[in-house]
C-alpha cells in the first residue's frame, strides 16, 4: 500500500513496521490506526530522545543481550555444560559408576525396557 510519509512515521510509532503492517491490512484499517495514534505521534516525535517502535524494540532486545553476556562464570559454565543426565550416561557407560549403582539402574533398565 502507498503510505504517505506521515502516514508511515505514525505507523512506526505504534508497529514495529510500519510498511509491513500497511501492506497486510485494508486502508480502512490503516486509516483508521494513523488517525488514533497520530495526535500521540505528533506530541512525542519532536522530543530529543523519541524512538519509533522499532528502535524502542530494537534498544530493549540490546539490553537484554548485554544481560545475556555479562553474566558471572558459574552462569556461563551451566550454560556450556552438558546436561546433567548426559554427565551422568557417560559415567555410566564409562563404567565409572559403583556396582551397587550399576545394578540398580539395570534393574530400573529391565523393568522398563524400550518398546
Amino acid at each position: 500500500m502507498n503510505l504517505t510519509e506521515n502516514q508511515l512515521a505514525v505507523l512506526n510509532h505504534v508497529v514495529n513496521d510500519g510498511q509491513a503492517w500497511a501492506d497486510n491490512t485494508t486502508e480502512e484499517n490503516m486509516l483508521a490506526k494513523v488517525a488514533k495514534y497520530e495526535a500521540s505521534y505528533l506530541s512525542e516525535k519532536d522530543n530529543v530522545d523519541y524512538k519509533t517502535s522499532q528502535d524502542k524494540m530494537d534498544a530493549e532486545a540490546a539490553v537484554e543481550q548485554e544481560r545475556y553476556d555479562n553474566v558471572t562464570y558459574d552462569v556461563k559454565r551451566i550454560r556450556e555444560y552438558p546436561s546433567i543426565g548426559d554427565q551422568l550416561d557417560a559415567l555410566y557407560h564409562a563404567g565409572v559408576f559403583p556396582a551397587d549403582m550399576a545394578a540398580e539402574l539395570e534393574a530400573i533398565k529391565a523393568k522398563y525396557p524400550k518398546s
